[in-house]
């Protein structure tokens, strides 16, 4: 899956728990409100992906491991969607990078990640724009 394509899925991830964009149109032009304040930790889409190498009885097993499995204290997994054949996709909220690269690890025997962080549009729009108007200037 491709960078663009796994920032389409995050944001659709987003709109499906609630997450609404007040922004408006590419010129910028509409409300902005930041949840930044009132929310600091940030989200992480951690995209998961069954290794080639991965025997159906190692997946089998960490199936089982899986119905028991809790986040590491200082993480919170907000949403996890299987594709339906070979991974799917986890959101998880932290402050700490290092805990989202814990929860990978425990599983990496069988799957491959990447890991992006995901940022409200409300908040990275006006961010952008900022950018873009130095880059233009």
């Amino acid at each position: 899956m491709t960078h663009a394509a796994r920032s389409v899925a995050a944001v659709a991830v987003l709109v499906a728990l609630g997450g609404q964009s007040v922004y408006n149109g590419a010129s910028g032009a509409g409300k902005t409100e930041s949840r930044i304040e009132e929310d600091p930790l940030m989200q992480y889409m951690l995209v998961y992906s069954l290794k080639d190498t991965a025997s159906p009885s190692e997946v089998a097993a960490l199936t089982r491991k899986f119905q028991s499995w809790q986040p590491p204290d200082g993480i919170t997994m907000e949403g996890n969607w299987s594709n339906g054949y070979s991974g799917g996709y986890a959101l998880f909220r932290t402050d700490d990078y290092t805990l989202v690269g814990e929860v990978a690890s425990q599983y990496s025997g069988v799957f491959s990640f990447t890991v992006d962080p995901v940022i409200p549009v409300e908040d990275m729009v006006p961010a952008q724009l900022r950018g873009t108007d130095w880059a233009v200037s």
